[in-house]
C-alpha cells in the first residue's frame, strides 16, 4: 500500500505518419498511456487527422447502435469472445436486410405503442361520461346552449339560482365524493357561470368525441385495445426472436467498431506535422520498458520517446520571469521556485483492493492530486471506528456481517451507481464496520439493546476492570455520559491533529516548510495548548495560573496564535471559534449512538410488556421487537455512515486535502465480446 499515487513519467512519443496505424493499435491494446490532449497551435503543431476508414466505421456504428436501441437489448454476458474476422464478415453479409427488418418492426412497435396510449387515454377520458349516464351526443351541437362538464367542491347551484340563471344540471352517482357534474346553460351567460363555479374549485373534464351510450363506447375501445395489444405482442415476439439470434453478434460488432473508431480518431488528440505525429502523455514509471518494448514490436526503430521534465514542459527555465518583462515580484519568484505539473499528472492509486471502497468515498468529494497523501489509507480504519462507536451493539455488528455475506453471494446486482465492483466494495465496507461494531459492542456490553454484563447484565452481573486504561467495562452510555463525551473529545483532538500533520506534509511539498509550519503546525500548538488550558478552567476547583500544566498550555496556545498571525494574518484569528466547533462536533459519536440505543431499548421494553401478558401476545411482542430492531438497523446503516462521513469531510480532510486530481485513464480498453 502507498500514501501517494503510483509514480508517473510524462513522455513525448514521435511516430512517422506511415507507422501511425500500427503504433496506435499497439498503444491501444497495451492500455498504458494516459494521453494528454494537444491544443492546436501549441509548440507550432497542428492537430492530427483521423485515420483512413474512420468515417465509414462511424456511419456503420451509428446504424448499428440504432438497431441495438430498437431491439432494446440489455447488456449481455458471453462465455466465449467472437473472432473479429468471421464476426464482421457474417454481419456485413446480412447487415442491410437485418437493419431494414429491425427498423420496420421498430416503427410498427412505436406506432402500436402510441395507439395503445391513445386508446388508454380515451378510456380514461370516457370514465366521467359513463358516471354521468348521458349519451355522448347530448354534450354538443347546440346553437344556443353551452355544456360544462367537470368536478367541483361545494354547492354553487344555489348561487346560480339566486342569480336567476336558468340551467339544467346532471350529477354523477358518486357526485358527493367526486363533485362530477354536467351543466347546460345559455351561451350568453357562460362567462358569468364560469366565474361562479370557479370559486368552488372547478376543474373541467376533457371533452370526448363520440356518439351513443358511453358504456357501449367503452366496450368498443376495449375491443380495439385488445386488437392493438395483440398486434403489439406479435411485433415484440419478432423483435425478441431477433434479439435472441443476433443480440450477441450486434453487441460484439458494436464493441469492435467502437474500438476501431477510438483508434482512428486518436490522432485528433495529438500534435502533427506533414511527416510525423506527436503523442504526449503519462506512463507509470515502472512500466516504461513495457511501453518501449510494445512500440519496438509494432514499428521497429521508427519511433522516438523522450521523457519530459517540468522545465521542458513550460517551454522555458523555471527561473522567475515577471509578467511585464521587468523584475519579478516575490510571488512570481515563489511560484517559479515551486512550479510543478502535479495538477495535470493523472492519479493511479497504489492501495490494495480492500481500500478501494474508501477511495470511492474520497472521490465523492474530489480525486486526490498526484502529489498529495491519499486519505483512503487512514479512512480504512477511522471510518469503521467512528461508525462502530455510534452503533456499538454486538447483535447489530453480527447482523451487518451476515448482511454483507448475503449481498456478496446473492444475485442482487445493486441499484443506481452502486453496482458491479462498487457494490462489492461498499458491501465489504459494511462488513468491516460490522466487525468494528462487535468490538465496541463488547466495550458497551450491548446486544440488541440488552446489557450482557455489568450491573444489569443478563449473562454476567459484574464489571471487567482494564488496568491499562484505568476503566471498568462495560461503559454504560446512559449512565456514563461525561466519560463518553470526554472520550469523543479525545478522539476528535487526535483525529484533527492527525489531519494537520498530513497537512504539514502536503503544504511543505506545495508551498515549502515555512507555510507548513505557520499554517498547519500553529494549529497543532493551539489545539494542544487550548486543551490543557480549558480542561483546567472547567475541571479545577481553583485555577492557579502558575501551575506547570496551565503555564505550558498557555505558552503553547499563545505561541500557536502568534505563528498563525504571522502565517495567515489577523484573519486567521477568525478561524479559532471554528476549531473549537470542529472538536465539539465529535461528540456526535456519543449522541447518535445514544439515540440508536434508545430506540433499541424502547422496542425491547414494548416487546417485553406484550410477552409478559402471555398467550397470543407473546407472538405479537416478538414481532414488535423484531420490526423495531429491523427499522433501527436500517437507521444504523444510514445515520452513523452519514455522520462518520461528515467528520471526515468537514473536520478532518479540510485540514490537509486539496483534491482536484485527474483519474488515470489509459488509452485503450479491454475487449469483452470480441478477440483479435
Amino acid at each position: 500500500m502507498g500514501l501517494k499515487a503510483e509514480p508517473m513519467t510524462r513522455v513525448l512519443i514521435v511516430v512517422p505518419k506511415d507507422k501511425v496505424p500500427a503504433a496506435t493499435s499497439a498503444l491501444y491494446d497495451l492500455q498504458l498511456l494516459h494521453v494528454h490532449d494537444h491544443v492546436e497551435g501549441r509548440d507550432g503543431l497542428a492537430l492530427g487527422h483521423p485515420l483512413k476508414g474512420a468515417s465509414v466505421a462511424s456511419e456503420m456504428l451509428i446504424r448499428l447502435r440504432a438497431m441495438i436501441a430498437t431491439l432494446e437489448i440489455p447488456e449481455v454476458t458471453v462465455d466465449m469472445r467472437r473472432p473479429i474476422t468471421s464476426l464482421m464478415e457474417e454481419l456485413e453479409a446480412k447487415f442491410d436486410h437485418l437493419e431494414h427488418e429491425i427498423e420496420t418492426l421498430g416503427d410498427n412497435r412505436n406506432r402500436l405503442r402510441a395507439e395503445t396510449r391513445n386508446i388508454e387515454q380515451q378510456m380514461k377520458n370516457l370514465e366521467p361520461y359513463i358516471s354521468l349516464g348521458l349519451d355522448l351526443d347530448v354534450y354538443r351541437d347546440y346553437e344556443t346552449l353551452e355544456v360544462i362538464v367537470g368536478n367541483l367542491t361545494g354547492d354553487p347551484w344555489k348561487v346560480l339560482r339566486n342569480a336567476k340563471i336558468p340551467f339544467e344540471l346532471f350529477k354523477a352517482k358518486d357526485a358527493s365524493k367526486t363533485g362530477l357534474f354536467a351543466l347546460f346553460i345559455e351561451q350568453d351567460r357562460t362567462d358569468e357561470v364560469r366565474a361562479i363555479i370557479g370559486e368552488f374549485n372547478f376543474t373541467p373534464v376533457p371533452s370526448f368525441e363520440g356518439k351513443g351510450d358511453p358504456r357501449t363506447m367503452r366496450v368498443r375501445l376495449k375491443e380495439k385495445l385488445a386488437k392493438v395489444n395483440s398486434s403489439l405482442e406479435e411485433v415484440e415476439l419478432d423483435l425478441k426472436t431477433i434479439r435472441k439470434v443476433h443480440g450477441e453478434s450486434l453487441f460484439a460488432a458494436e464493441e469492435h467498431l467502437s474500438i476501431q473508431i477510438e483508434k482512428a480518431e486518436s490522432p485528433l488528440r495529438c500534435g502533427s506535422t506533414p511527416n510525423a505525429l506527436f503523442v504526449e502523455g503519462w506512463v507509470p514509471t515502472k512500466r516504461m520498458a513495457d511501453l518501449e518494448g510494445t512500440l519496438t514490436d509494432a514499428v521497429g526503430d521508427s519511433y522516438h520517446i523522450e521523457v519530459l521534465t517540468d522545465e521542458e514542459l513550460t517551454g522555458h527555465s523555471t527561473a522567475a520571469v515577471a509578467a511585464d518583462g521587468g523584475e519579478p515580484t516575490s510571488e512570481e519568484e515563489e511560484e517559479a521556485e515551486h512550479f510543478d505539473t502535479s495538477k495535470e499528472t493523472p492519479v493511479l492509486s497504489t492501495n490494495p483492493e480492500g481500500f478501494k471502497a474508501y477511495e470511492y468515498l474520497i472521490k465523492l468529494v474530489s480525486t486526490p492530486r498526484y502529489d498529495e497523501i491519499d486519505p483512503a489509507l487512514f479512512m480504512y480504519f477511522t471510518f469503521p471506528l467512528f461508525f462502530a462507536l455510534m452503533v456499538g451493539d454486538i447483535g447489530y455488528g453480527i447482523t451487518f456481517i451476515i448482511l454483507g455475506f448475503w449481498m456478496l453471494n446473492s444475485k442482487w446486482k445493486g441499484v443506481g451507481i452502486v453496482t458491479g465492483i462498487t457494490r462489492r466494495r461498499l458491501t465489504k465496507m459494511i462488513m468491516m464496520s460490522g466487525l468494528f461494531t462487535i468490538f465496541t459492542g463488547l466495550m458497551y456490553g450491548e446486544f440488541f439493546g440488552l446489557e450482557l454484563f455489568g450491573t444489569h447484565g443478563l449473562v454476567w452481573p459484574h464489571y471487567l476492570y482494564v488496568p491499562a486504561l484505568d476503566v471498568y467495562l462495560p461503559i454504560n452510555r446512559l449512565e456514563q455520559a461525561m466519560l463518553m463525551i470526554n472520550l469523543c473529545i479525545y478522539i476528535g483532538i487526535a483525529h484533527m491533529i492527525h489531519g494537520l500533520c498530513l497537512g504539514i506534509v502536503n503544504t511543505n511539498h506545495h508551498h515549502g516548510l515555512k507555510h507548513a509550519i505557520l499554517g498547519k503546525f500553529s494549529w497543532i500548538l493551539i489545539i494542544i495548548g487550548g486543551y490543557f488550558v480549558f480542561r483546567i478552567l472547567f475541571t479545577a476547583d481553583e485555577v492557579v495560573m502558575t501551575e506547570p500544566v496551565m503555564m505550558s498550555g498557555l505558552i503553547l496556545m499563545i505561541t500557536g496564535i502568534i505563528m498563525l498571525i504571522a502565517g495567515e494574518g489577523g484573519g486567521g484569528l477568525l478561524e479559532l471559534p471554528g476549531i473549537v466547533s470542529n472538536i465539539l462536533s465529535y461528540t456526535r459519536l456519543f449522541a447518535i449512538g445514544l439515540s440508536s440505543l434508545g430506540i433499541a431499548m424502547t422496542f425491547n421494553t414494548l416487546g417485553g410488556i406484550m410477552v409478559s401478558k402471555g398467550g397470543a401476545m407473546i407472538i405479537v411482542g416478538l414481532i414488535v421487537a423484531f420490526l423495531g430492531h429491523f427499522i433501527n438497523i436500517l437507521l444504523a446503516l444510514l445515520a452513523p455512515s452519514l455522520h462518520a462521513l461528515r467528520l471526515h469531510y468537514v473536520e478532518w480532510m479540510t485540514k490537509f486535502y486539496t483534491g482536484g486530481g485527474r483519474e488515470y485513464e489509459p488509452f485503450g480498453r479491454e475487449r469483452i465480446y470480441t478477440e483479435v
